[in-house]
């Protein structure tokens, strides 16, 4: 009797476990543990800090994927692709809009859907594909549910750069996006600079002006990508102006930002932009200088990182 009743319990075990690997039962909690790890990506970005909410957005992503939870996965990589956006991560950034864009077809998800067209356009503005950039805003502005207000407001500030950079005469569309009267001071912000690169042609003053404000908005906010934006080109009308110290104040600046927000890309365009105002005040063994720093920073990427980084370029 011993020896069938340990037969029969090895036997019941093996079933036990048997039963526990073939059919688990379900676990709600792998969905949440996601959405915290989403939520905290979410808190890192608020908080301007963008290389920990790439990290994160990058990890609930692959944490949705595990459990094949598409919704929240189309979440995650339309954050990552924006955030990586901001910290000039532009192939990663494409890269994920892509895979984003195609998740909510899929789904007939509009809204979604043309969140990431929206990316897709301003990296194609970015990178010189101008033809691609005003398709797809095109397609939104004719497309995207009116409900999305935010959306199709960006679409027009977008419609609207791209139109200066091919029909810079044509104002219908500039005209349009004067007619917005957004209550978020950061599109407020982004108007002003719209239209004070329309101005930069005929009217320095008040490009500056219109900058100027913009600044003092993205300062207001502690909004540290505007501010570098706003910063680089207001260093563009101080040159053009032959301010060259206000010019090169205000690049050394944004420079700054860029470097808390490891942005390498857009550091080394800064870099760029402080050698040709050195150069345009004759000083020449200068911007040899800064554009060896910024092939320093080409080659070896991770030196943003450094804090102590710009301190090159006073040695």
């Amino acid at each position: 009797m011993t020896k069938l009743w340990r037969q029969l319990s090895i036997l019941l075990l093996f079933l036990t476990v048997s039963a526990c690997s073939s059919s688990p039962a379900p676990q709600p909690y792998a969905t949440e543990q996601g959405e915290l790890i989403l939520e905290q990506g979410v808190e890192s970005h608020q908080q301007g800090r963008y290389s920990e909410a790439v990290f994160l957005f990058n990890e609930a992503a692959n944490h949705f994927r595990s459990i094949d939870n598409q919704a929240k996965l189309l979440i995650a990589l339309l954050n990552l692709a924006e955030t990586a956006e901001i910290i000039g991560q532009q192939d990663l950034a494409y890269k994920t809009a892509h895979t984003a864009k195609d998740l909510a077809e899929q789904n007939n998800l509009a809204g979604q859907y043309f969140r990431a067209k929206l990316l897709l356009a301003r990296i194609q503005l970015e990178r010189g594909n101008i033809e691609h950039a005003r398709k797809y805003t095109d397609e939104l502005l004719a497309q995207a549910p009116t409900d999305e207000v935010a959306l199709r407001l960006s679409a027009l500030i977008l419609r609207a750069e791209i139109a200066l950079n091919t029909e810079p005469r044509d104002l219908q569309w500039l005209q349009r996006l004067r007619q917005q009267n957004p209550a978020n001071p950061l599109y407020k912000a982004k108007i002003l600079r719209v239209e004070a690169a329309y101005l930069q042609v005929t009217d320095l003053a008040a490009t500056q002006e219109k900058q100027e404000q913009a600044l003092r908005i993205y300062q207001q906010a502690a909004y540290r990508p505007g501010t570098a934006n706003a910063l680089a080109e207001l260093a563009q009308t101080y040159t053009l102006q032959s301010a060259f110290t206000h010019a090169e104040d205000s690049v050394r600046r944004a420079l700054y930002i860029r470097a808390w927000l490891n942005d390498n890309r857009r550091a080394g365009e800064l870099l760029m932009q402080l050698a040709n105002i050195q150069e345009q005040q004759g000083n020449l063994p200068g911007a040899q200088h800064t554009r060896a720093v910024m092939a320093q920073l080409e080659s070896q990427p991770a030196m943003i990182r450094n804090s102590g980084v710009l301190n090159l370029l006073d040695k």
